[in-house]
């Protein structure tokens, strides 16, 4: 576990300097008593250097400790000037472990994810929710709307006051629904507790990928609900009642009919029925329910 440094943080020199470390195997001892050497003596003890061997000597074999790799940090940092873009300036390695090639990928690698970072945060930071209205742009879309793809404002057939009109009612008097209104409900709008857990924070307020897409989720899935439930409230009580039993009209009595003598007038009192055999010849209906 590598221990923690201490003293004095110093500031790097360089924007985006960062400090790499490479390891590198020391070079071979072939004098008996120097650092990862075996050393033979006549007796026993500590091994200090190369007075503690003698040659021919195998009566105690020792081996002289030391590092089996030298351990060398380097510090490196993005060159806007590189050559086919911004990159990490080389890490001479050599003889190093990594190499000083592994070392250029890995940092091509750290150097398109922090330009993807800082793409992502400028990205994801809300603008000023301060919204342009184009009156052209509008009416133009209107005028299609009504009158066909090819349709436009300048065409005599497109009544220039419809479309002034439904401009209006649709976004207010020169665009104050989305120049004043939408503005305002952005800046004062809380997602809420069940959002983002927290039900002081404002939308316009917050940056965070994370925090938006769960505030994306939360109101998708809340509207999908809503409109499911009205779908099946709408199904549980229709607008327009589908109609089972005939209508129960008010029944006519006789004096009602019989004051009607012509075929015509009798036919205009609903509830009385005409015939010319009778008399008096219109009279009330009489309904019979069918036996089974």
């Amino acid at each position: 576990q590598r221990k923690k440094s201490e003293g004095t943080t110093t500031k790097p020199a360089n924007v985006d300097e960062i400090s790499v470390v490479t390891a590198e195997v020391p070079a071979e001892q072939t004098t008996a008593g120097k650092e990862l050497s075996i050393c033979g003596d006549g007796s026993t003890g500590t091994i200090t250097g190369t007075e503690s061997c003698e040659n021919c000597q195998g009566t105690n074999i020792g081996i002289k400790g030391g590092k089996v790799l030298k351990i060398t940090t380097a510090q490196t940092h993005i060159d806007s000037t590189a050559r086919g873009g911004p990159a990490y300036t080389t890490v001479s390695a050599a003889s190093a472990i990594p190499s000083a090639q592994t070392y250029a990928a890995e940092l091509k690698l750290v150097a398109a994810m922090l330009t993807a970072a800082r793409e992502l945060e400028t990205a994801t930071a809300l603008p000023e929710p301060n919204a342009d209205y184009d009156e052209t742009i509008i009416k133009d879309a209107i005028a299609k709307t009504l009158g066909g793809a090819e349709a436009s404002t300048t065409q005599p057939e497109i009544k220039s006051a419809v479309v002034d009109r439904t401009a209006k009612e649709l976004f207010g008097a020169k665009g104050e629904t989305i120049t004043k209104t939408v503005p305002t409900s952005v800046k004062g709008f809380r997602p809420g507790k069940a959002a983002i857990g927290d039900e002081s924070k404002t939308l316009d307020s917050i940056s965070d990928p994370d925090v938006l897409y769960k505030v994306t989720i939360h109101y998708t899935v809340k509207n999908f609900i809503a409109e499911q439930d009205q779908k099946k409230n709408s199904q549980a009580s229709p607008s327009c009642p589908i109609k089972t039993q005939k209508t129960l009209e008010p029944e006519k009595t006789a004096d009602e009919c019989k004051k009607h003598t012509t075929a015509e007038d009798c036919k205009k009192e609903t509830g009385c029925y005409f015939d010319g055999t009778k008399d008096p010849k219109c009279f009330p209906k009489v309904e019979t329910d069918k036996k089974d």
